[in-house]
């Protein structure tokens, strides 16, 4: 049994009974770049969906609003609409069948994205269309009847 299926079955087993943890210290790291990186991202989040543009390519189907964790997007006259709640995981993005998601980039939002650590890891520009391939936007939409 691979190692990371013997920590899940530890992990579940927890789960099944309730264990308390303590959670693991932060690594050193965590602790130099968090201080940083929080203030900003905070920054960043109640505008963060100011930058998506729908394209012509959206066809209306409405998964993104389905698989919105935040319950950001509705649908307004077959288009999504957001309601500016966005966590930024993308979900919308990655499950767009149509691809119709891009993304603008503010001049205030590069003055937010103007930081060493952002420019090293190329966000947002390297960030590509992903989900875990496991997880299905039905999966996602499925949860949202769960969380309300």
């Amino acid at each position: 049994m691979p190692q990371a299926e013997k920590k899940l079955t530890v992990i579940a087993d927890e789960i099944a009974r309730k264990t308390r943890r303590d959670y693991p210290r932060a690594f050193v790291l965590t602790k130099l770049i968090y201080p940083h990186m929080m203030p900003k991202y905070r920054a960043f989040l109640p505008q963060s969906d100011r930058g998506f543009v729908i394209t012509d390519q959206c066809v209306s189907c409405g998964i993104c609003a389905k698989v919105c964790p935040c319950k950001n997007i509705v649908m307004e006259n077959g288009k999504p609409t957001f309601l500016h709640q966005c966590s930024f995981c993308m979900a919308c993005v990655a499950f767009c069948p149509q691809k119709a998601f891009t993304y603008v980039i503010s001049s205030e939002m590069k003055a937010l994205l103007d930081d060493p650590l952002v420019r090293l890891m190329k966000l947002p520009a390297s960030r590509k269309r992903y989900h875990h391939p496991c997880t299905t936007a039905a999966d996602l939409a499925a949860d949202q009847t769960h969380i309300a």
